[in-house]
């Protein structure tokens, strides 16, 4: 444990440190819409997934109505 005040300095130095981070984030995410677009000609193969897997269907017993998570392997 540490006296209160130097947990202080330190987390004022922690959220100087987060601020400096979230602003370079910020500037990348800038950088990257600024980037110049082109036209997609064709369609992705990845633009369509599979239909989705079994125990991800809706079961009113189970899941009361809702949709179950599930990942797509």
């Amino acid at each position: 444990m540490v006296p209160r005040e130097q947990w202080i300095i330190a987390r004022r130095a922690h959220l100087a440190r987060e601020k400096e981070l979230t602003a370079a984030r910020e500037r990348l995410a800038e950088e990257r819409r600024a980037l110049p677009r082109v036209k997609v000609d064709k369609a992705h193969a990845t633009a369509s997934r599979p239909p989705a897997p079994s125990h991800c269907t809706r079961s009113a017993s189970y899941t009361a109505g809702r949709w179950r998570r599930c990942r797509w392997s």
